[in-house]
């Protein structure tokens, strides 16, 4: 499978850093064609660590 460049993947934002959060975002990240933009929670640590 050719690598495709970041313009052309898609692009996803999980919302909360919780457990359903990381479960996400680790899935997200997985998925050829797919790059995960960033995780956002008000908690900022919580996001920063995930």
């Amino acid at each position: 499978m050719q690598k495709k460049k970041w313009t052309e993947m898609l692009q996803g934002l999980v919302i909360g850093a919780g457990t359903m959060g990381r479960t996400h975002g680790a899935a997200y990240a997985s998925m050829p064609g797919v790059k995960l933009a960033g995780i956002a929670d008000i908690r900022v640590e919580e996001a920063q660590q995930s």
